[in-house]
């Protein structure tokens, strides 16, 4: 209630009565924006008023402060009730005297902003409903509160709402809304930026300012990268007033970390100075049927690389060179078996499924008979390694027994292939070693050497997914990476947040972004690992958009349909396929509607590789223990179960190997289609790789819902080498195939001859075309801290990845390296 001048027009008349009604009116001069003092009644306490053409302002004195007060000094006041006091200024001289102040109330005032010089140290309840407030910037000033009300100022909404959980961490709701649900909000969109923001600092400003920024620059630097980041094309799309928000906070963190030094710490060299350590070669040409990397190596070639934005000066380049030698034993513990499960493992129970034979007959899988002691040998020795470093745990063993042609069981399944016969394949071209990258370590350390990197895959070019960019993409630990082969360079490194991934898997696709029209399109990569589910990223971004929950158990394969490219594949620990459809997301705010479509069952066993055939129109499955097979003729009627189960041939006598396991079951550890209709096979223990027609091997008519084993007729058979060691992937590229080993080779085979002949049976075994060699390393300064990189010699290659010009060869390690190799321009 206020008195009023009599001069205000009749608008203001009624309020004028009322006020004489209580106590009089007292005007000393009335002209507008002269002051009309307060009087004073039993029940009310006036302000001195400040009266303009239309508005009504009231500052608030120590005086009324003491009222609501109780009468108590300023100091010691710890609850305050300034509600309905028609407010529109906060004093922050009498304000910050409210020292002990625990509890604000200000609402339904006309206050349009809360002084940031306000501090109130001791504050956890403020309600500043029903104003006109229209920012919440104030936040800092207030470290203890808890509870904040805003409803009923207009101006406010919900980017106000996660400002404030910002500013204040002590925040636990806003109005009714408690604060975990908007700080999810909050970690969403920081890490949609956060990694955007620092690859940007580190490729355009990280060297110039690598010895730090002046004081009086780092305004000037503010203002030049947040204009930097605003050109970005992500960055033009951050339209709320939150993400920009968050965005110019990133790049105010980003440049005091540069300031002080912090963004760089001690595992690092400073951007500006070679991040590159050499390789040193010396090579003695072999004379052997298969050709070896024989050729000496051109000076300036760079090797390991951490990530880096400029590739080393030739000034800092050491030449490189292969030697070859026997190989030593890894320190213990690796080249043994591994698993990716973290607990022990057991041997797993007979199967209950039927299968069809040949015959039409039905016939259960059972477990071989073996004396304790060739089954105590068995379990000492079939032991697989782990995707982490915890102990191996006991192979499954599971030996099936199937129906011949005259009724009778026969036990193992397979047949073996006798007197092979030695011959070769066509050449390939000689590789060099061109960088060797250490990029996925988690805490950022070159001396990481356990980190194992999966998988690699190249990227599709977007207006032609059939042919490659130099960009590949790397999984391992919780990192996925993408780096250009030219230069070495990581171009981008997204690191999961999630304390329980590790990513094991990748897969590229190339989508059109409007169905309508066909002409726009992008990449996706789906990554996923131990957290049980696959993650989508905008790799040109290197946002992580969407993340597909439905597994129970690690992943460990990813398969893209090459015709369909929204629908994914996604196998697991967990004995099933599901199918996916990713949708087409909204690159403005990344929204998309993705659907699980289908899911599929792998009998007693979990998929390792998934590869579809166009030319079938089926999807297969290597497994722990088997290799299965779904028609995918109508995608909508899919059987749960797989229609057949191929049954791949024994290339060698396992029963005088060291692990005494010709009765167990083989793992189809590498799966990958050729051109047509051809599949090459790897299975752990063989010391030969397997191609095989899979249109010849899939019968007419498949019936019934039952699944159907039918035997697998050789193509050829690839020489290989033994190894106890599982999860060893295989790569192809228009009919060259690679393969990696315990030992840090990588074996290379030309099938182009094969694939044109259109061979139907051999049992004859081809030599390699080519096997490059682990090579020898000198690092340099990083002796110290990458001495295990010259020490150990029984390097696991993971996986390989090869280009669709064949002009590079990526390979993921078991000692946290991304190796880059390179066709050579010298034919040998």
């Amino acid at each position: 209630m206020a008195i009023l001048s009599p001069v205000i027009s009749s608008l203001w008349m009624p309020c004028f009565q009322e006020c004489r009604a209580v106590g009089g009116c007292h005007n000393t001069g009335g002209g507008r924006g002269n002051k009309v003092y307060y009087i004073q009644t039993s029940s009310t306490i006036w302000e001195e008023l400040q009266v303009t053409s239309n508005t009504i302002t009231m500052s608030l004195s120590e005086a009324v402060i003491r009222k609501a007060g109780n009468g108590l000094a300023l100091s010691k006041i710890k609850s305050l009730d300034l509600s309905d006091k028609n407010l529109t200024t906060l004093d922050p001289k009498i304000m910050n005297q409210l020292v002990t102040l625990q509890s604000l109330d200000l609402s339904n005032n006309n206050i349009s902003s809360i002084p940031t010089d306000i501090c109130l140290p001791s504050l956890t309840t403020f309600d500043i409903s029903d104003n006109s407030i229209s920012s919440l910037s104030f936040g800092q000033k207030f470290p203890k509160l808890a509870s904040l009300y805003i409803a009923g100022n207009h101006d406010l909404g919900k980017a106000d709402r996660l400002i404030a959980i910002v500013e204040n961490s002590s925040l636990t709701q806003i109005d009714d809304q408690r604060a975990s649900s908007l700080l999810q909000v909050v970690r969403q969109i920081r890490s949609k930026f956060e990694i955007q923001v620092k690859a940007k600092w580190e490729v355009l400003f990280a060297e110039p300012y690598a010895t730090g920024i002046p004081d009086d620059e780092v305004d000037q630097v503010t203002d030049e990268f947040l204009d930097c980041l605003r050109k970005d094309n992500l960055f033009k799309n951050a339209d709320s007033k939150f993400e920009k928000y968050m965005l110019e906070k990133l790049a105010k963190e980003m440049v005091q970390s540069a300031k002080n030094l912090s963004i760089y710490n001690s595992t690092h060299s400073l951007p500006g100075t070679p991040r590159s350590a050499r390789l040193n070669d010396l090579q003695s040409p072999e004379t052997t049927p298969v050709r070896q990397s024989s050729r000496t190596p051109v000076p300036n070639k760079r090797l390991i690389d951490t990530p880096t934005d400029k590739p080393p000066t030739p000034k800092n380049v050491v030449p490189a060179s292969t030697q070859d030698s026997e190989r030593t034993p890894k320190k213990e513990g690796r080249g043994q078996k591994r698993r990716r499960d973290s607990s022990p493992g057991s041997p797993s129970k007979p199967s209950s499924k039927s299968y069809r034979t040949e015959t039409g007959h039905m016939s259960s899988p059972k477990f071989s008979h073996r004396s304790p002691a060739s089954a105590t040998k068995t379990q000492n020795k079939g032991k697989k390694r782990r995707r982490s470093s915890t102990p191996e745990s006991e192979c499954k063993q599971k030996a099936k027994s199937y129906r011949t042609e005259t009724g009778q069981l026969s036990s193992p399944k397979y047949t073996a292939l006798n007197n092979p016969r030695i011959d070769h394949l066509a050449p390939v071209p000689d590789y060099d070693p061109t960088y060797f990258v250490r990029c996925h370590s988690d805490e950022d350390s070159p001396s990481d050497d356990n980190t194992k990197v999966w998988r690699c895959a190249f990227e599709p070019k977007p207006n032609n997914p059939s042919e490659h960019t130099n960009v590949v993409a790397t999984v391992g630990g919780k990192i996925v990476c993408l780096v250009d082969c030219q230069t070495g360079k990581v171009m981008r490194r997204f690191k999961d947040t999630d304390k329980k991934e590790s990513f094991y898997t990748l897969a590229w696709t190339t989508i059109h972004l409007d169905e309508e029209n066909s002409t726009e399109t992008t990449n996706i990569l789906a990554v996923a690992g131990d957290a049980c589910d696959v993650k989508l990223i905008h790799p040109s971004q290197l946002v992580m958009y969407a993340t597909l929950e439905g597994h129970r158990r690690y992943i460990s394969c990813l398969a893209f349909h090459p015709s369909y490219p929204t629908i994914l594949f996604s196998g697991g620990k967990d004995n099933r396929i599901i199918m996916w459809d990713i949708g087409i997301p909204d690159l403005s705010d990344y929204s998309t509607n993705f659907r699980k479509l289908k899911c599929l069952v792998t009998p007693g066993t979990d998929p390792l590789n998934l590869a579809i055939s166009l030319s079938t129109n089926s999807l297969l499955a290597g497994c722990e223990n088997t290799c299965y097979l779904w028609k995918l003729k109508d995608m909508n009627k899919l059987n749960k179960e797989p229609d057949l189960e191929l049954s791949l041939p024994i290339t060698d006598d396992k029963s005088d190997s060291a692990s005494d396991d010709s009765n167990s079951s083989d793992i189809v550890d590498g799966l990958v289609m050729l051109s047509d209709n051809y599949v090459v096979t790897k299975c752990v223990g063989n010391s030969c790789l397997t191609m095989f027609d899979l249109k010849s091997s899939i019968p007419k008519k498949l019936q019934g819902r039952r699944t159907r084993s039918v035997k697998v007729t050789p193509t050829a058979l690839l020489n290989y080498t033994r190894t106890t060691v599982d999860y060893i992937y295989l790569a192809a590229s228009q009919g060259l195939v690679a393969a990696g080993d315990d030992k840090g080779s990588i074996h290379l085979y030309n099938l182009d001859e094969l694939v044109a002949e259109k061979a139907k049976s051999c049992d004859t075994v081809l030599q390699q075309s080519r096997v490059l060699d682990w090579p020898e390393i000198s690092l340099g300064r990083y002796t110290d801290s990458m001495k295990e990189l010259v020490t150990e010699k029984g390097v696991v290659i993971n996986s390989i990845a090869v280009n669709h010009s064949r002009d590079y060869l990526v390979c993921g390690t078991d000692n946290n390296l991304v190796c880059i190799w390179k066709r050579s321009s010298v034919n040998v």
